[in-house]
């Protein structure tokens, strides 16, 4: 089960497939902090129970992908039901 922080994080990165998220981007729009507020390591480690959750391999992810200089990307379609909000 993810958590709501987890969940919003999904959400957010679906919304936008295959597009690049800084991690301002993400501390911006998931978590809500304004701009040039927030802790990285909040989002790699947010990022990172994702992965252990719903990745295969979680050391080689192959849905939520990052690149350092550029941030996080969903590589997967993800289909959220209404009744799981």
């Amino acid at each position: 089960m993810v958590t709501r922080i987890e969940f919003d994080l999904l959400r957010y990165l679906s919304v936008y497939p295959n597009k690049w998220h800084a991690t301002q981007d993400l501390l911006t729009n998931v978590w809500k902090y304004p701009l040039g507020v927030g802790d990285t390591a909040l989002v790699r480690n947010h990022v990172r129970n994702l992965r252990r959750k719903l990745e295969i391999n979680p050391d080689h992810p192959a849905i939520i992908q990052s690149r350092h200089g550029r941030g996080y990307t969903i590589r997967a379609r993800v289909q959220i039901s209404e009744a799981a909000v």
